[in-house]
């Protein structure tokens, strides 16, 4: 090639791409299928930057590779158009939220279209279409009468900037996971959707999938199942009109052996709501109400005494229950059994409100003491050493000496004796773990007390006389927490040996727990339980960028469905017939699916309200309709849908975006939209009539097909960022399990394979964003340095999955790399290099195994290596450049093309074969020059196990190489093996 103009080359393949539908997808074929997805964008007005072209190059190169390969790959593209993003953004601008998404698409297409990526324009979606989020509505509705969908009062987070409910999902650290606003709680009317009966699927079904297991975990934690027990307290002084006798108290708990070291109940705040009228209690109530409901946000514990008090069920000791705001009230009862020697949050509250700490479970050969160095005399630590006790020396944070010393059971009794002989008057030496023993020396007296936790009133006056620094500790257990050696064993949250528990002590505590579980369940007082930390699904949001809810309020309907005759049944009431949903939820009444979709009106004022309805409530033509069911007068849901509808099932909508190309039909692959960028690109498609038969046959976009979704699914690769790893992704199984259970799609879970995108964080270190001013712009470097460029440096900048800092001078040495391969074909030549072969058989292997394994910045260097190889050679063949031109294909599109057709190769490089590497015949066959008087002469292949003698004779029968050998004499033969060969003549 004369000169490397990447503007010209780029912009001809993309239009040949676009003309030829080179990227068509066949909606089925006789090859195999691969569908490569990306997590599709929504369309911020600042269009992309150059972070996220990294996880679309990625996926870019695996769709290239596997259409090499031989596999029909599905490889599409869709704007995520509805939610909080995009509306803020056209409240921010002024503008109709409408014209800001449809202007972003285009700007964030056609930056796509820039960087050459081979996505199927014809099954471009948008979930802002009515066409697409008439199917949104379609599978609502299927959670509706499937009783999945359920209105309610109930507390939500609120969040005051967006003026919206939010999913306890979108708070992250008590804070709007959007705005960054601090959430409140605010009680109104939702629409929740029933995940929580999806908990145990969502979890076990994890373990099939091929996903990091970062994210499964997330997930595990995030649904939070936990086998446990409910545990009934008495409580004795609090009134019920209902029950005058007795009240009771359930607690969940996962530690029935800790019973015993219960010292009060911790209650969430709402859950006593009205029942105690002290004005200190209700006015605690008032303000945990405002709080955030997530547990996420770490802030310092409060609660208020109720001044009421229960019965431990296992001693029938009176403990206190308190009211606080680390008691999340939707797990389990909301209530739970305090054990502050156990459990680190009822830890950190009973140290600050000075309530009991009662130890029950002890180490069971494990015990730990922390030495004062100015304590003891001159040869203390020597005598640990003469004994074997391990011990290590560091310093308090005040700068003092700390010897910290590990012991097992055997070994106490010769600690004591060190201590008793090396021990100053008036200091002491604790220990904890396997026993509890404090030794003090006060006025020249010994006094070891055992078992000391339990006797706090008498020892830290002790301890408090003797040692200045623990005169503000509040009690005994501060006083050890605060040595960071003993953090984890004080509170001791691990299994161990029963102690201070009746008949049960001495017993290991698991066993023990099953033992105080048998015998609290023969009193009616215990029972197995399981418990989740899923909360359903809080699914309806107070704005207008949304889908509507495909729902109307009927009065009559309400009264008729509200009789007993048709509650908790599929019953018929004249001649109407109520679904299930309609039954759980008494006057809502779905919209037929032939009325689907329900349009989003066009409106002047979009912006929330902040009463907690909808902008939508304003429109009364709107809001106002004739029932469906009855007839009578009737209104429309005016809450909208969550920014998460629509990408719950967008993958499905792909395979619904049919190009009409069938069975028999000639192969065909998808084409990207012209280069200048046409807006949609979607052709109109027959829809089939819909499951019921209610549906009319009209050109429509989408077709519901079986046989597509069971051909194509589930996804081979999914690419996105770990930040959707409670949100989109579990959300998104939740539906597709829904879709599964009712018969359309035939696989239990979307995602088959999932890989995370690391963040490419600005040259500045931080992430980039438009306050930061660190922005990089990639329409800059495409026009500068070219998309291959761009592509091979994002895909070079370090391991895909972590995160990666980006360097200005990065994209120019790639840059230089291109120029490079661009005058490859100027070394082209009809002699055969078998140095060169070799080298191109182990990239082939290499850029292979790369690209199955996502280490492109490997297979990139390999890349680089075989180049600089060959200009060191100063040789390559046709075929030789060919093999490797399909190899750099899927990083470096544009160029490979390009070389290729100046090659006069007859078909597209991309119909072509990912060249075979000779695997085997590399690994026993090598390649060695040989050399006559200092000068390469020629080249053999040999085994690489092959003799001295078996080379020798290998070379000599080589033409090229005996004709300088015949007639001379052999003075001298060098061969260093594997390497070389040299002939001295």
């Amino acid at each position: 090639m004369k000169q490397y103009n990447h503007q010209q080359i780029e912009r001809k393949w993309q239009k040949i791409w676009s003309q030829k539908k080179v990227f068509k997808t066949a909606d089925f074929s006789s090859k195999k299928k691969f569908y490569c997805l990306d997590m599709f964008p929504y369309p911020s007005g600042e269009g992309l930057h150059v972070g996220h072209p990294r996880g679309y190059t990625a996926t870019d190169i695996v769709a290239r590779y596997q259409r090499l390969k031989g596999y029909e790959v599905m490889h599409p593209m869709g704007w995520d158009g509805f939610g909080l993003p995009a509306e803020n953004y056209a409240i921010k601008h002024k503008i109709h939220p409408a014209i800001t998404t449809k202007k972003n698409i285009v700007r964030i297409k056609n930056q796509l279209l820039s960087l050459g990526y081979s996505y199927d324009w014809d099954r471009e979606i948008n979930t802002t279409d009515p066409q697409y989020y008439k199917w949104t509505q379609w599978i609502f509705l299927k959670l509706f009468q499937r009783g999945l969908a359920y209105e309610a009062r109930v507390p939500i987070n609120w969040c005051p900037f967006c003026q919206t409910g939010l999913a306890n999902e979108e708070v992250i650290q008590g804070k709007c996971d959007r705005c960054k606003t601090l959430v409140e709680k605010k009680k109104i009317r939702q629409w929740m959707l029933k995940i929580t009966e999806y908990a145990d699927r969502l979890l076990e079904d994890l373990d099939d999938l091929d996903w990091p297991e970062a994210i499964k975990t997330m997930q595990k934690n995030w649904i939070g199942r936990s086998e446990g027990v409910l545990i009934k307290f008495e409580i004795r002084n609090l009134k019920s009109e209902k029950n005058p006798k007795k009240n009771f108290i359930e607690v969940f708990t996962t530690r029935p052996d800790t019973l015993f070291g219960c010292t009060y109940l911790a209650i969430a705040p709402e859950k006593w709501q009205g029942i105690i009228s002290n004005f200190k209690v209700q006015k605690y109530i008032q303000e945990a109400e405002k709080r955030c409901l997530t547990d996420n946000y770490k802030k310092e514990k409060t609660g208020v005494f109720t001044g009421v008090y229960a019965i431990n069920p296992v001693n029938n000791k009176k403990i206190p229950i308190w009211l606080t705001d680390y008691v999340d009230a939707n797990y389990g009862a909301g209530a739970i059994m305090a054990v502050p020697a156990h459990d680190h949050r009822d830890w950190e509250f009973a140290k600050k409100y000075n309530l009991p700490i009662k130890k029950i479970v002890k180490p069971s050969n494990l015990s730990k003491s922390v030495v004062l160095g100015i304590s003891v005399k001159s040869g203390f630590k020597k005598e640990l050493t003469k004994k074997s006790i391990n011990f290590e020396v560091g310093l308090s944070r005040n700068g003092r000496e700390h010897i910290r010393v590990t012991l097992d059971n055997s070994q106490i009794k010769f600690f004591l004796e060190i201590v008793s002989k090396y021990l100053k008057d008036n200091w002491w030496v604790e220990i904890i773990g396997s026993q509890d023993i404090m030794f003090f020396r006060e006025n020249g007296k010994d006094d070891i007390i055992e078992d000391f936790l339990g006797k706090e009133k008498e020892i830290m006056p002790r301890c408090q006389r003797m040692e200045e620094l623990v005169r503000n500790d509040k009690n005994l257990w501060e006083m050890l927490e605060s040595n960071l050696f003993y953090q984890g064993f004080a509170c001791y949250e691990e299994n161990g040996i029963m102690l201070n528990s009746s008949i049960y002590s001495g017993m290991d505590n698991v066993l023990a727990g099953q033992k105080i579980v048998a015998d609290l369940e023969k009193k009616d007082l215990a029972k197995s339980s399981t418990q989740y930390k899923l909360r359903d699904w809080v699914f309806s949001r107070q704005r207008y960028w949304g889908e509507p809810m495909p729902l109307v309020f009927c009065e009559k309907c309400k009264k008729q469905a509200e009789k007993s005759k048709i509650k908790n049944q599929k019953s018929k009431v004249q001649t109407r017939t109520f679904n299930l949903g309609e039954i759980l939820n008494p006057g809502w009444v779905a919209v037929p699916e032939k009325d689907l979709p329900v349009k989003l009106p066009e409106v002047k004022n979009y912006e929330p309200t902040g009463t907690g309805e909808s902008p939508l409530a304003q429109i009364k033509d709107w809001v106002n309709v004739i029932c469906p069911k009855c007839g009578s007068q009737a209104k429309r849901e005016i809450n909208t849908m969550p920014q998460w509808a629509g990408s719950c099932w967008y993958y499905v909508a792909y395979l619904m975006r049919q190009s009409q190309i069938f069975p028999n039909s000639l192969p065909a692959r998808s084409c990207l939209a012209e280069a200048g960028g046409r807006e949609t690109g979607q052709a109109n498609l027959p829809e089939l009539a819909s499951r019921n038969g209610t549906g009319k046959s009209q050109n429509k976009k989408y077709k519901l097909d079986k046989e597509a979704f069971d051909h194509w699914l589930p996804i081979d690769l999914y690419v996105g960022g770990a930040e959707h790893a409670v949100l989109h992704l579990l959300y998104a199984r939740f539906w597709h399990k829904v879709l599964f259970d009712e018969g359309i799609l035939s696989c239990k879970e979307p995602f088959q394979k999932l890989i995370n995108v690391g963040t490419i964080l600005a040259d500045d270190g931080q992430k980039m964003s438009k306050s930061r001013g660190n922005v990089i712009n990639p329409d800059d470097l495409i026009e500068k340095f070219g998309a291959d460029s761009l592509r091979l440096y994002e895909m070079f900048i370090g391991p895909f999955t972590q995160k990666a800092t980006w360097d200005k001078q990065g994209i120019v040495g790639v840059y230089r790399f291109l120029q490079k391969v661009s005058r490859l074909d100027n070394l082209i030549s009809e002699k055969t290099s078998g140095r060169v072969e070799d080298q191109l058989q182990k990239t082939i292997q290499k850029v292979e195994s790369d690209i199955e394994n996502f280490n492109f910045n490997t297979a990139i260097s390999a890349l680089m290596i075989f180049v600089n190889y060959v200009f060191s050679c100063k040789t390559i063949t046709y075929q030789q450049l060919k093999n490797f031109l399909i190899i750099l294909f899927p990083f470096a599109p544009h160029l490979a093309s390009e070389i290729w057709q100046s090659l006069g190769a007859k078909n597209l490089i991309d119909f072509d074969k990912f060249p075979r590497s000779q695997k085997i015949e590399c690994l026993k066959k090598i390649t060695i020059p040989v050399q006559i008087n200092g000068k390469v002469r020629g080249e053999i292949q040999v085994e690489k196990n092959a003799s001295q003698q078996q080379v020798i004779e290998k070379a000599q029968k080589i033409a090229t190489i005996s004709q300088y050998l015949q007639g001379k004499k052999i003075i001298r033969i060098i061969y260093v093996p594997c390497k070389i060969i040299s002939f001295v003549v």
